[in-house]
């Protein structure tokens, strides 16, 4: 990977990121990860010696977002993975990898003394976690790095940290000292029991903040958005989540009409199981590339099924809805049938009437809203007119602003069905459908 030379916010980010804890928090694709990894690097090489974590939502992601880049950045020999054993090596020294994306994730973290942690996503790690993390950093100099992007301005993480910070880099690009509360100096004197303001550095990004985009790509990510997803992605503002949940969906970009495109390849079928509600399945397709018109490879959402018993006026038992899911399917062959984790007994129903590839749906929310409203944002998932269901629903699906008032990102349990049948295939089959499609605006950029 071929680095710019650093400038303006990224050049005051690095150079300022001398407190025990560091955040890089913001926009996507706004150089913070860049940032935050060459931060690491150095503390790898000339920080004090003991146990090092990396830590993130879970070792996928953090492989992704942190350890691909690292080896792009220095070079396999500098940056190793060692797959299976849960550890890297970086510049010659061991670091351990930690997935975090529950509150059990803690136990992994017991009897570590650590000297130097990054968090990845760490607005994503349960607050416990954390705090536990936080624990381990016992040793003389230990120090941690975040990255974030934006939630609730509940969230714990700004209310608990982010909001203490005794330097913050504003998105305006402004440097804000606070001093300590208790012993008055920007770094705490030995022996001073501040509860106030932490030893912590924020550098809050902006999408305009990266030299390295064009102008014209970040002009089409800001035209692409609106609403929360705008403020949040784009601003890099931890604002309240409230209105429609995919606010960038646009029927006259995310709706195709008349025959279905050629698909090099169906990843897919997501379903969600209701009895009193209604019963939905979604099947994802990849649309081959247009040579001849520019158009890249894109995800579609081609097909529906959709079973209302309050419509109906009658239930259908699990073995009528494996038979009606079966001869909905036709002709087509999706490599996964991603179904509802909770509906065991209709998975069961499944295997035994003959299909063998049912999986359970990755059923992380927040994860999966996120990796959808992206694809919207850069129009490469579109929604085939045949799925009336889903269409109904995208309009309608709404953020709990209960939820939000405490600090959670949550969507109303209302009309959603089709929705988490989108969701479920869209978000578990992504390893296949990646090396066709590639989301200009990653979900933990």
């Amino acid at each position: 990977m071929d680095l710019d030379p650093l400038v303006g916010k990224q050049l005051d980010a690095v150079r300022l990121s001398t407190a025990r804890i560091v955040c890089y928090e913001g926009a996507v694709r706004s150089s913070k990860t860049v940032c935050s990894l060459l931060s690491w690097v150095e503390f790898i090489m000339n920080g004090p010696p003991g146990n090092l974590i990396m830590m993130g939502r879970t070792e996928r992601t953090l492989k992704r977002n942190c350890l691909d880049p690292l080896t792009e950045m220095l070079g396999p020999k500098r940056c190793r993975v060692v797959s299976g054993s849960g550890e890297a090596w970086i510049m010659g020294r061991r670091v351990y990898l930690v997935g975090a994306n529950d509150e059990r994730s803690g136990e992994k973290l017991r009897g570590l003394s650590l000297v130097g942690a990054l968090c990845d996503e760490a607005s994503t790690v349960p607050e416990s976690v954390f705090s536990m993390l936080l624990t381990r950093m016992s040793q003389r100099g230990s120090r941690v790095w975040l990255t974030s992007n934006p939630e609730g301005p509940n969230h714990w993480l700004k209310k608990n940290f982010l909001d203490k910070a005794r330097l913050h880099l504003t998105r305006e690009g402004d440097i804000v000292r606070t001093p300590c509360q208790v012993c008055g100096q920007q770094r705490c004197v030995d022996g001073c029991s501040s509860d106030g303001n932490l030893d912590l550095h924020r550098f809050s990004f902006q999408l305009s903040d990266n030299p390295s985009l064009s102008d014209e790509y970040k002009r089409q990510i800001a035209a692409s958005l609106s609403g929360l997803h705008y403020r949040r992605w784009i601003l890099g503002d931890w604002c309240m989540a409230e209105g429609v949940v995919y606010d960038m969906f646009d029927e006259s970009r995310h709706v195709i009409r008349g025959p279905l495109p050629q698909m090099v390849s169906i990843p897919g079928v997501g379903v969600d199981v209701g009895t009193v509600n209604p019963t939905a399945a979604l099947m994802l397709g990849v649309q081959a590339p247009d040579r001849d018109a520019g158009t890249p490879a894109r995800l579609v959402l081609m097909r529906e099924y959709r079973f209302d018993s309050k419509k109906a006026l009658a239930q259908k038992t699990d073995a009528e809805l494996s038979r009606d899911l079966r001869a909905w399917l036709g002709h087509d062959r999706p490599q996964w049938v991603c179904v509802d984790p909770s509906a065991a007994s209709f998975k069961l129903q499944l295997f035994r009437d003959g299909l063998s590839n049912v999986i359970d749906a990755n059923n992380a929310v927040l994860d999966g809203i996120r990796l959808m409203a992206s694809l919207f944002a850069t129009n490469q998932l579109v929604v085939h007119e045949s799925c009336v269901g889903l269409l109904a629903e995208l309009a309608s699906y709404s953020w709990d602003a209960k939820a939000a008032e405490r600090g959670e990102d949550k969507p109303l349990k209302v009309n959603d069905h089709s929705n988490d049948a989108g969701r479920y295939v869209v978000a578990t089959t992504q390893t296949l459908w990646r090396p066709y499609v590639r989301s200009l605006l990653g979900v933990a950029a």
